[in-house]
């Protein structure tokens, strides 16, 4: 830990010793671009329902880190045979991305492949805009190259059933080995980590995503989520803003202020009874004063505050009708 990559290649220049080829750290002086977060933020923020114009959104809190990656282009041909012939064959490219950083490699989500398309940045200049530390990569290429290796093998393995010569039916699970995966290119880079947080009232709403310039894939989106459940993402057709409290809520959590008609959440809402109907404020003040209203309704007016209720005691007093109707005739 006290001494990296660089270090090393730079002390084995200065004595004659070529290190670019051995099993030292990974230097890598490049990361995909940065992009513009406030901007990214911003868009998902929009997702929102009755979410804060972007002339009215504080300005976010933006941490960068440089995750180091290795970009993995693979070509595999394996062919599996029995004594009757040929049971499988595997002749493909792939293209993996390996999250690089002390914890142990693995795969990184597939969204990140698309990333690495973009042309790379200098490092040094990333940093110096938008700062930032760079994480360092856990292990060295050549132990990459035999990862990535067994992990496509283990990626590609299937069971093949076929019949034999004797009409009988078997199995056979079809792996390939790692001299059967040809590595075509190992390239280290960074990719940006972005960690931002815009503040709403009570509530601090984060955002989390790998970025390359225009592009990102989400790690965490706390925007499109339930301060009050577990609801996030795709779970809901709808979230909504609450300009009472800061808070982003589902549908179920999300109600009708009576008074104003905007939207309030459950989480802050003052709720009271009318006709056996649930009303839902924004404050004791809103309450009240439609407590007043409420009051100076006629009767017909205070019958629509519950319509459920008002619809069923009219369908009961149509059956009554009806009956008595019945019974005179």
């Amino acid at each position: 830990d006290l001494i990296d990559g660089t270090d090393l290649r730079e002390l084995g220049e200065a004595v004659g010793m070529d290190l670019y080829n051995g099993r030292i750290e990974i230097v890598c002086e490049e990361t995909l671009p940065v992009g513009d977060p406030e901007r990214v933020l911003v868009d998902a923020v929009e997702d929102v329902e009755n979410a804060p114009s972007r002339g009215d959104l504080p300005d976010p809190d933006v941490d960068v880190h440089y995750k180091p990656i290795v970009d993995v282009q693979a070509f595999t041909r394996s062919t599996f045979e029995t004594s009757v012939g040929v049971i499988h064959r595997i002749d493909r490219r792939d293209h993996v991305v390996i999250e690089a950083d002390r914890s142990g490699p693995r795969l990184a989500p597939g969204g990140l492949v698309d990333l690495v398309g973009v042309e790379p940045i200098s490092l040094i200049e990333a940093q110096a805009t938008f700062g930032g530390g760079a994480e360092r990569f856990g292990q060295s290429e050549s132990a990459y190259r035999e990862w990535a290796k067994t992990a496509l093998c283990d990626r590609l393995a299937t069971t093949v059933s076929y019949t034999g010569d004797n009409n009988v039916d078997y199995t056979q699970e079809c792996r390939p080995s790692p001299g059967d995966v040809d590595l075509r290119s190992v390239e280290p880079l960074y990719v940006p980590r972005i960690e931002a947080e815009v503040e709403l009232g009570e509530y601090t709403h984060g955002y989390e995503y790998d970025a390359a310039g225009n592009r990102h894939v989400v790690r965490d989106d706390g925007i499109r989520r339930c301060v009050h459940c577990e609801t996030a993402g795709a779970d809901a057709a709808t979230y909504t803003y609450c300009e009472n409290c800061g808070a982003i809520s589902c549908e179920t959590h999300t109600k009708t202020e009576r008074l104003t008609g905007e939207p309030v959440c459950t989480g802050c809402a003052v709720t009271e009874d009318f006709l056996l109907a649930t009303k839902h404020f924004f404050d004791e003040e809103n309450a009240a004063t439609f407590r007043e209203e409420y009051e100076a309704m006629p009767p017909h007016q205070k019958a629509m505050e519950n319509p459920y209720l008002t619809a069923g005691a009219a369908a009961v007093l149509l059956v009554v009708l009806f009956v008595a109707a019945a019974a005179l005739i």
